[in-house]
């Protein structure tokens, strides 16, 4: 017999050799040994020394064991470690410790998530000590193994022992191991290379630029995010190639690779595949693929040693199947940003948007491709397979988040059929552009060109525009000039990249083709956002308004969404005459998405316009007519959704708010420390005037502001002379502190001194920022204006209301701004952000229309005045609380009473109540 050398590699080879031998003449749960090929020199090993299997295709794992030498304790706590994560990330419930002088086996305790010794053998083998004994005493412990196969089948055939198949391995845990060990490693890598190359660094500033919204809740830094790019990028090629090289002669190719293969023969080896059967967003390079320390590589290739040698080109399809899906989902949960749409979504979306599937169809930002996969699983049900996929394309700026949709795109039926995936920025979207995509069962390169498509369905970008790319402003300059050519209309820069994009890909669309698309929802009350809807419906009709009454559809992102279905015009000077319907999703996406009757029902009500279950969907229907006479009352088109048609009844009875107020914006000169001084700051009290620096904490009606506001417009030689030292010596302190951009505070306040109509850097001038009446620029749950009783201070957190007319009756007009109609008004101005508060400038606010005061009686205004006392003597309440209250509901009649309005009361309470419901709703 021939010595084996004495090290752990050596001895788990044997090990495993004697094993298979004494199985072979045995009938056991336990069918094979496998692991060698695995095992690494290096000490850095991904997966167990030794693995047994419960079937000869080696598909079913049913236990790792971790081996050494006897000079390593059986009770090493870094041993017990290392075999606990490796069979954590195997899903195996139990795992085995040998160094030849005693095995323990460990099982997982399901209650305590702990693996807890529950067997050991060291009978006979405990004077095992050296290396050599090993040798010495092989016999004894080859009794002692036999032993232990016997008693450990025991425990698989009673479930103590559960196996794991590769599908449920490479669908959960797997992966998301790799990428927690690798990724810190690998992002430390990058940032060193980068220190060595500017050219690396600043291509990887750039990409940072342009993806770090999207990261920015999950990776923090540029070297992280593309660490976790590199390393799922490596991943994705790996094991899809695994999965299909029993369709793809070429792709068998990837079992080449082992621990003598270099990471650039590898990424050849992945060029070569691509040449001969397409894959190429899976199978393509991302740039510094090849920026891969040792160690990494090594748990690569650990990987790919694993996959060849296990039965996955054995699996069923149905396995396959699960494996692509599951696959797909941990991707998404990987690079999850945040905005990867929910797959009940883009199902809602797609079947809301197509109205011919034998049609071609695009997602132009198609990301990872749920989107796509909406639109291919509708076609699949519909249309032979072929054609499916023959009608479906997909496009994205990056090609990384492509290599995820190939994957999903891909089932086990569809492994020769082209996936018409390609790598393109959504602006360039347009007929007969060509396009290239590889043939898989020939491997010939097919030249396509894109047709006109009768729908282009995409969750376009969220970008604001102080982040769009240079690249991309070059586009919509050219899209600007566009619009202000043929309809004299100056788009506002500061839009949304989105609006851009929705301009862009008219000219994609077929004749009266369809565009449905997710945004955010801030067009439908932002000030870019009127232009938007102006410049919108030159070149489509807008059909179908959708958004959720339920709660946020981007759950982890702070963003509110709508659905916006338009058609598209076949000349822009086709005249709008078309109604719009605009429709509230009424349960989250979470409760419907596992009831395909719900998802039909709300599918089927926006299709037909008509609700056929108002738990689910309501709608809200409006002619063009009434539609621009909504606009002239200057309700934002988030209230759209909840039937306000019974404000055109009202409208003789409503002026502009400007007809009565200036409306402002509080002051700020850019440092509150300063400018608000905290108790105890010495200053004289002829320059302490009193203020309001919020409403978060007030709740009444009236309010007495009470906050210290520095306001001194002396110079510093007027205060030294006339001993105000307490005022200097407050100027001092702060003349030394460094402001913004390198500057000294001075010199920041100075800069911005002109607009705020100061004379000095330190001069805050209340004249500009009093007001009769405050209100918040974010409401919350509380919906009410207050009164000050002198004209006061206000902070820019704060609107301000000061009457235009000193002779108004300041105590009539402060019960009217607090009706149940103005009440009303400040919900339907503004829209709901993510966080649940309302989005109100300013100058929305400016544009409220109010109740006229002079259509009222002397008669009418004493009611009035007599029914608010009791509001004023206590606090305001939550809105929903306080329309429940008595004396809120007689003051309220008394006003619509007064106008001839009662009879609209409970419409007035219902559109407001449900409008802010909505808007609460997505803080859950």
């Amino acid at each position: 017999m021939v010595k084996v050398k004495s090290n752990e590699r050596s001895w788990a080879i044997n090990l495993i050799s004697e094993i298979n031998i004494y199985l072979k003449l045995l009938t056991l749960e336990i069918k094979k040994a496998g692991g060698e090929t695995g095992i690494s020199t290096t000490g850095n090993t991904l997966f167990p020394d030794l693995l047994l299997y419960g079937d000869e295709l080696q598909t079913q794992i049913l236990q790792g064991w971790e081996i050494k030498m006897p000079d390593v304790s059986i009770n090493n706590a870094d041993l017990i470690l290392n075999a606990e994560k490796k069979a954590t990330m195997l899903s195996l419930n139990s795992f085995v410790l040998w160094n030849f002088s005693a095995g323990v086996l460990y099982v997982l305790n399901h209650t305590t998530g702990r693996y807890e010794a529950v067997k050991s053998w060291s009978q006979g083998i405990s004077q095992i000590i050296t290396r050599d004994d090993v040798e010495l005493y092989r016999d004894t412990w080859l009794k002692v193994i036999k032993e232990m196969i016997i008693e450990i089948n025991d425990f698989i055939e009673t479930k103590k022992i559960n196996p794991a198949s590769l599908e449920i391995v490479l669908s959960t845990s797997l992966m998301a191991s790799i990428l927690s060990d690798n990724k810190p490693i690998l992002a430390d890598y990058l940032k060193n290379q980068a220190v060595s190359d500017a050219v690396m660094q600043s291509w990887l500033q750039v990409w940072w630029n342009t993806v770090k919204e999207e990261y920015i809740n999950d990776e923090k830094t540029i070297y992280t995010a593309y660490s976790k790019i590199i390393l799922l990028n490596w991943l994705n090629k790996i094991i899809f190639a695994h999965l299909i090289k029993k369709y793809h002669t070429p792709v068998k190719r990837v079992m080449e690779i082992d621990h003598t293969t270099s990471i650039d023969s590898a990424i050849k080896i992945f060029e070569d595949i691509t040449n001969q059967c397409d894959f190429f967003n899976i199978f393509s390079s991302t740039p510094y693929l090849n920026k891969l320390p040792t160690i990494v590589w090594k748990q690569l290739v650990s990987l790919n040693i694993f996959l060849s040698n296990n039965g996955i080109g054995s699996i069923s399809q149905e396995s396959l199947q699960t494996i692509l899906e599951s696959t797909v989902q941990t991707l998404k949960r990987e690079i999850r940003g945040q905005y990867t749409t929910p797959p009940v979504l883009a199902d809602i979306l797609t079947r809301i948007t197509v109205r011919n599937w034998n049609c071609n169809c695009i997602d132009p930002c198609g990301g990872t491709g749920t989107i796509a996969k909406a639109l291919l699983n509708n076609k699949k049900d519909k249309l032979p397979l072929k054609k499916a996929y023959e009608t479906t394309w997909v496009s994205d700026k990056y090609t990384f988040p492509l290599q995820i949709a190939n994957i999903s795109l891909v089932d086990s039926s569809s492994m020769n059929i082209p996936c018409q995936i390609f790598n393109r920025n959504a602006f360039e979207i347009e007929p007969n552009l060509s396009v290239n995509i590889t043939n898989p069962s020939d491997g010939k390169v097919l030249n396509l060109k894109l047709p006109k498509f009768h729908a282009i369905t995409s969750n376009l970008p969220f970008v604001p525009f102080e982040i769009i790319s240079n690249d991309e402003n070059t586009y919509i300059t050219k899209i600007i000039d566009e619009v202000e050519s043929n309809f004299n209309i100056s788009l506002n820069r500061k839009s949304d990249i989105y609006v851009y994009i929705i301009i862009s890909l008219w000219k994609a669309l077929e004749d009266n083709g369809r565009l449905g698309i997710i945004i955010s929802n801030s067009w439908l009350a932002s000030d870019f956002g009127i232009i938007f809807k102006e410049v919108i419906q030159k070149y489509f009709h807008i059909t179908d308004v959708v958004t959720s009454g339920k709660g946020r559809w981007f759950k982890n992102a702070k963003v509110v969404t709508t659905m916006l279905i338009l058609e598209k015009k076949n000349k822009t000077s086709i005249i709008n005459d078309k109604p719009l319907y605009f429709s509230l999703i009424n349960k989250e996406l979470n409760v419907i998405k596992d009831s395909p009757d719900d998802v039909n029902t709300i599918v089927d009500s926006i299709n037909l316009k008509t609700s056929m279950d108002e738990s689910l969907t309501s709608i809200s229907k409006y002619s063009i007519e009434e539609l621009n006479k909504l606009n002239s009352l200057h309700i934002s088109w988030n209230s759209l959704f909840y039937n306000v048609n019974w404000l055109l009844d009202l409208n003789d009875k409503l002026c502009p708010i400007n007809n009565i107020f200036n409306i402002i914006r509080g002051s700020r000169r850019g440092k509150d420390e300063m400018f608000f001084p905290a108790y105890g700051h010495g200053i004289e009290s002829k320059y302490i005037i009193k203020g309001l620096k919020t409403m978060k904490s007030i709740s009444s009606l009236v309010v007495d502001p009470s906050v210290d506001v520095f306001c001194c417009s002396s110079s510093l030689e007027e205060l030294n002379s006339a001993g105000d030292f307490g005022a200097m010596n407050w100027i001092n302190k702060f003349s030394v502190l460094s402001g913004s951009g390198g500057r000294t505070l001075p010199e920041k306040l100075d800069k911005e001194r002109n607009k705020t109509h100061e004379h000095n850097w330190y001069e805050l001038n209340p004249i500009y920022a009093r007001a009769d009446f405050v209100s918040s620029i974010n409401p919350n749950k509380k919906l009410f204006i207050s009164k000050v009783p002198d004209q006061a201070f206000i902070n820019q957190r704060v609107t301000g209301l000061t009457l235009k007319s000193t002779s108004q009756d300041k105590g009539l007009i402060h019960a009217l701004m607090n009706s149940i109609l103005v009440m009303f008004y400040i919900e339907a101005i503004g829209f709901g952000r993510g966080e649940g508060v309302l989005d109100l400038t300013t100058t929305r606010f400016s544009k409220m229309m109010v109740l006229k005061p002079d259509l009222l009686t002397e008669d009418n205004i004493i009611k009035i005045k007599d029914k608010f006392q009791p509001l004023l003597s206590r606090n305001v309440l939550d809105t929903e609380l306080e329309l429940e209250r008595e004396d809120r509901k007689e003051f309220d009649l008394a006003i619509l009473r007064a106008y001839g309005m009662d009879k609209y009361y409970e419409v007035i309470k219902s559109s407001l109540l449900n409008m802010q419901k909505s808007r609460l709703s997505v803080k859950k």
